[in-house]
């Protein structure tokens, strides 16, 4: 897969080190920390906890500059989180899993992460790597279909897509795991998510039926991985 280099940024290009990142994260704390009670009782971050995440850019810490984010190592996403998970550990750990998929989406296909962030570069994009027995891909030309339920999709309800890792099969051999990416409507949200700790991940399930996934929104996860 080559890099894509056909469009400069789109969005604010400025730079910022990780530090001024967590300086900004740090700046959210007390709204945070008094948001949190709310937040578990929802089992869900409030609408405005995740504005307040969008509007300070913490969340583009990894994401490519070419659309906005600050494209800085892998990990500054996590210093971000470690430290609003100071205030509100469920917060932390949302932040730190959508952090993590902007990194991972600079790694799909060039036509893929246009659709996602050409148009709205504050997109979240969750990920939900465990499935239940059953879920699964078949290749079909021009892509694969999807059918299935996927576990854990912390953040989902504040999310426009989100990238599921899935076992597809071709013909008698073992299945090969690929990520594949939908976007917000393609995908139903099981409310399941009733934990006695971390209640505002908002973890729930995806559920996925028969549906057709393009070829450019599918990246197998051998290849993601050797970059």
């Amino acid at each position: 897969m080559a890099p894509d280099t056909s469009v400069q940024d789109s969005t604010d290009s400025s730079s910022a080190s990780a530090e001024e990142l967590i300086a900004r994260a740090a700046a959210l704390g007390p709204t945070i920390f008094a948001r949190r009670f709310d937040a578990a009782k929802k089992r869900s971050l409030p609408n405005a906890t995740i504005a307040d995440l969008v509007d300070s850019k913490v969340l583009r810490a990894c994401m490519p500059k070419r659309f906005g984010g600050y494209e800085l190592p892998f990990g500054a996403h996590t210093d971000v989180a470690m430290e609003l998970a100071r205030h509100c550990g469920s917060t932390g750990w949302v932040s730190g899993i959508i952090g993590s998929h902007n990194w991972w989406l600079g790694k799909y296909e060039p036509e893929a992460q246009h659709e996602v962030w050409e148009n709205n570069p504050d997109a979240l994009v969750g990920a939900a790597f465990a499935s239940k027995p059953g879920s699964r891909g078949t290749p079909k030309e021009g892509g694969i279909n999807v059918t299935g339920t996927w576990m854990y999709c912390s953040g989902i309800d504040h999310c426009d897509w989100v990238s599921l890792m899935t076992p597809v099969f071709d013909g008698d051999g073992p299945p090969e795991l690929t990520m594949v990416l939908l976007k917000k409507g393609e995908y139903k949200i099981d409310d399941v998510w009733y934990s006695p700790g971390m209640r505002a991940t908002g973890s729930n399930n995806v559920l996925v039926e028969h549906l057709f996934v393009p070829a450019h929104r599918v990246t197998r996860v051998a290849e993601l991985n050797s970059k």
